[in-house]
């Protein structure tokens, strides 16, 4: 008897699971987006597509010549932030503003009823009835206001309170128009605010200045005098004192 021999078990071909649309996923589109970002790049530094342009978009003849290459020669590298302005886009930015549209740039609604010439639409149709009724009637002219309320007020009494007295009106009191009393010690009136000297404004006048100087110096002078005759008086009862005690 032969022996049998041990094989490895069956194994049956398995299908992809991969489904029909998998291989999109596998689809080199690389060449596609350069081409695009070109486009774009285009579109923003020149405003268009290069290959769409005409050559007199593209080239000029230059007859005459800069006159300021000669004084360009010198190379200097811009900075950062003149690099960054410098890259300004062809493309014109968005208005974030709102404007009213115009309707004469809409073109019109080419319906049967616009076609046959009869219709008219609701807004011209306003207008019309506007124009009509001014035309009828003239200008409208504004008709003042019927109340006034600076008028003085005529109070209608209530006939079921005739018994209540009416309400006196109110009335300023008497004193209202005499002066005011004094409360100071000679009762003298005295200003509300005392004016202030001349002389001791912030950049006051030379002639207001020298008379306050002097008038303030005269003071000082007066009082020096008093302390000093005080003082001479002082030592004087002093002197005596002293006297009268030694004998």
């Amino acid at each position: 008897m032969a022996p049998a021999t041990v094989t490895a078990p069956a194994t049956h071909k398995q299908p992809s699971r991969k489904g029909k649309k998998a291989w999109r996923k596998n689809v080199d589109i690389s060449a596609v987006q350069t081409g695009l970002e070109e486009v774009r790049d285009e579109i923003v530094k020149h405003g268009g597509v290069v290959a769409e342009k005409d050559a007199d978009q593209l080239f000029a003849t230059d007859l005459t010549g800069d006159a300021e290459i000669a004084k360009k020669q010198t190379f200097r590298k811009p900075s950062k932030a003149d690099e960054i302005i410098g890259q300004r886009s062809a493309v014109p930015g968005l208005d974030g503003r709102k404007r009213k549209v115009d309707e004469s740039a809409i073109a019109p609604r080419e319906s049967k009823r616009h076609k046959s010439g009869d219709y008219v639409s609701h807004r011209e149709l306003l207008r019309l009835k506007s124009v009509a009724d001014n035309a009828a009637g003239g200008v409208g002219v504004e008709e003042s206001a019927a109340h006034d309320p600076w008028a003085p007020v005529t109070v209608v009494k209530d006939p079921r309170f005739t018994y209540l007295d009416d309400v006196l009106p109110a009335r300023a009191p008497k004193t209202l128009s005499q002066a005011p009393i004094s409360l100071a010690a000679d009762g003298k009136t005295l200003p509300n605010v005392r004016k202030p000297e001349a002389g001791k404004s912030y950049n006051p006048l030379v002639t207001d200045w020298s008379a306050l100087l002097e008038r303030e110096g005269a003071a000082a002078v007066v009082a020096e005098k008093s302390r000093l005759i005080a003082e001479t008086a002082a030592a004087e009862k002093e002197a005596c004192a002293l006297a009268e005690a030694e004998k």
